[in-house]
């Protein structure tokens, strides 16, 4: 039994949080140093921010910041400014002054809701007066006296936190405080690791580089420079720090064209530094039986068609399930013999396999990788030696409210929203006309990894939660979408994110293994895409943020018992 796991407690410690991707429109607002926030350098106008598209042309170094105004190849600009737009489209973001600092010569433009204030060498003041769209940080000229001196080590930052920038600070004490409750911190969206191309060691994010930000998703499409793609992600030190800061466990996702040298010196940096006190979960790539993560940089095509360069032909039952059970294993002997190289303790180290909540066929295929009989990579079959925990994900209310319901929203809110809420718990099967799971929206996903324990079981695993809670999206229905971000501002969707982990705890508290349950995810705008979010913004700014979204403030006090 993991400790807490019956009677009464005082600190819910099963409880982890996803975090949201680094770009230039999160609300998160992970760093100190807002740039670490950009996805990539727009050529443009001082007084016409529309992007000319000659970003092939900029001459960058190792690090991604400009050398040179001149064009590669000659190229002559149609720019006259390298420009990155910091909170892009928001305006629930800190207002205020905040501190350009650069090294090198050379000069800056701003705009969109910045005012310059003063300017002097290596140090700008801007203003905001009123948050409303961004703005943006350009590079009007660099190195003019063409000695190599060009502008560097940007640090973009407000102004009361320029001491604690300098002193070596790294996190906003916004994020600190925000995901200081949970207990594990999964780092798949900070990794980027959906449509990775990373691959090699060589090219993985550093701590020196420009931006740590990409759109969401974006894996290998991020902008081609004259001298390539820079790195996407944040880099392992950064995860590290945040573990070790907070004293929370950290989760990393290997990338899923990582190469074995990539993974063995991933872990190797993790174990040297992070703190003994802590464990580890590691898990390759993310959901890798969704076909939505397919296309030239998708993991799940990548899973089929290596199958087929590994083995000479695909899984029977599910395709790419095999080759993903052997290179799980292989990414997890790689972690743990590292651990033990470097003296670290192997029980520290929490070996994931990912799968499907409702699938526990998509859990014993992976798991028996029949087309792995012989030994691949210096390890043999079975999976199940390689493992601690399979994941899944128990997202209630993934198949939708009935569209009825979002209709009727428009001239009587408040039966549409009486209706989902009785939808999220045991009913008759039928409500407002409609037909709906008798079992509620969270007793089906509770149900399914409820099947999950019972299968893991029969190979001595355990089973926890990679991603979870409400799951309502409706892309392109505006009409729906209303209706979902109402009901995620309800007070009733903070009792039903409770009831869910509450449900979970209940079927899950026997393991042996602590059941983690990260949810999906600190912080994010809601909208047609999902209301992923357990509020829409971490700072204190309009409805469903940080001090009023109940998802976030009810879950919060599940954790700490009050």
């Amino acid at each position: 039994m993991w400790p807490g796991a019956s009677g009464a407690v005082t600190t819910v410690g099963y409880v982890g949080t996803n975090l949201a991707a680094p770009s230039n429109f999160s609300t998160e607002y992970p760093f100190l140093n807002v740039l670490k926030n950009g996805i990539q350098w727009i050529t443009n106008q001082q007084f016409d921010l529309a992007d000319t598209g000659e970003e092939q042309y900029l001459q960058l170094d190792s690090n991604g910041y400009p050398t040179t105004m001149a064009g590669a190849g000659g190229h002559t600009f149609t720019a006259n400014q390298f420009c990155v737009t910091l909170y892009a489209g928001l305006s629930n973001y800190p207002s205020g002054q905040y501190i350009i600092l650069y090294d090198g010569a050379g000069s800056f433009n701003y705009g969109l809701d910045a005012s310059v204030v003063s300017r002097s060498a290596g140090r700008d003041v801007i203003n905001v007066a009123t948050p409303s769209g961004g703005f943006f940080v350009a590079i009007a000229s660099t190195d003019p006296s063409s000695t190599g001196n060009y502008i560097r080590n940007i640090r973009v930052v407000q102004a009361a936190y320029e001491t604690i920038l300098d002193q070596g600070s790294i996190f906003h004490p916004i994020l600190l405080g925000a995901i200081q409750p949970f207990t594990c911190i999964r780092f798949m969206d900070w990794m980027q690791t959906n449509f990775s191309d990373q691959s090699a060691w060589t090219n993985r994010p550093v701590v020196t580089q420009v931006f740590y930000g990409a759109s969401p998703g974006s894996g290998g499409a991020n902008t081609v420079y004259a001298n390539g793609e820079l790195p996407i992600g944040v880099p392992v030190e950064i995860m590290v720090a945040l573990a070790n800061q907070l004293g929370i466990m950290p989760w990393f996702c290997m990338p899923h064209l990582a190469t074995d040298n990539y993974v063995s010196s991933f872990a190797a940096l993790v174990w040297s530094l992070l703190s003994s006190s802590l464990n580890v979960y590691v898990e390759y790539s993310n959901e890798t039986w969704n076909g939505s993560f397919g296309g030239a940089h998708g993991q799940f095509t990548y899973m089929s068609s290596q199958e087929l360069v590994v083995f000479g032909s695909n899984d029977p039952t599910i395709s790419g399930r095999s080759f993903f059970g052997l290179r799980t294993a292989q990414v997890q002997n790689l972690w743990k013999t590292t651990a033990v190289a470097a003296g670290v303790s192997a029980a520290r180290l929490v070996r994931v396999l990912g799968s499907q909540a409702a699938s526990t066929q998509q859990t014993t295929t992976a798991l028996n990788a029949q087309l792995w009989t012989t030994a691949q990579g210096g390890i043999s079959p079975p999976v199940k030696n390689f493992v601690d925990v399979v994941a899944g994900a128990p997202y209630f209310g993934f198949e939708g409210a009935p569209t009825a319901w979002g209709t009727l929203y428009q001239t009587d809110p408040v039966t549409a929203l009486n209706y989902i809420f009785a939808a999220m718990y045991p009913n008759s099967g039928t409500i407002g006309g409609q037909s709906v799971s008798a079992a509620g929206y969270i007793g089906e996903v509770t149900t399914w990894m409820s099947q999950q324990i019972t299968t893991a079981l029969t190979y001595g695993l355990g089973v926890v939660c990679y991603e979870g809670c409400q799951g309502f999206t409706a892309i392109g229905n505006a009409t729906q979408t209303e209706y979902y971000i109402a009901a995620n501002g309800d007070t009733r969707m903070g009792t039903a994110v409770v009831y869910a982990l509450q449900q979970w705890r209940a079927v899950a508290g026997g393991q042996s293994q602590l059941p983690v349950y990260n949810v999906y995810n600190d912080c994010g705008t809601w909208g047609d895409s999902g209301m992923w979010g357990l509020c829409e913004s971490f700072y204190t700014i309009g409805s469903n943020n940080i001090t009023n979204s109940p998802k976030y403030l009810d879950t919060i006090k599940l954790i700490k018992g009050s």
